[in-house]
């Protein structure tokens, strides 16, 4: 179940600051490869989420506001597994 568990991305990126982390600190100290696979799955993820919400188009000024906020959110976060991967791969042995 935990390997399942650590397999499957979160649906949030609000939840990065929580269900991710939680799963990566037990990845990695599993395995190297099991932590980048969570990595890569998130990055997925993230990159499914970004193309939605670049194909929504909302005529309403607020909405589009709130979308290019959740956009700028998912941007980020992509970055941020750029820099956890990269990190994750200098401390491989």
């Amino acid at each position: 179940m935990l390997e399942a568990w650590l397999d499957e991305p979160v649906t949030s990126p609000r939840d990065l600051r929580t269900a991710f982390l939680a799963k990566l600190y037990l990845a990695q100290r599993r395995a190297p490869s099991v932590a980048l696979r969570l990595v890569a799955g998130q990055r997925q993820a993230l990159r499914d989420r970004q193309a939605r919400l670049h194909e929504a188009a909302p005529a309403e000024p607020f909405l589009a506001l709130v979308q290019r906020l959740r956009l700028a959110q998912v941007d980020a976060a992509l970055a941020a597994l750029d820099d956890v991967q990269a990190l994750l791969q200098e401390n491989m042995p």
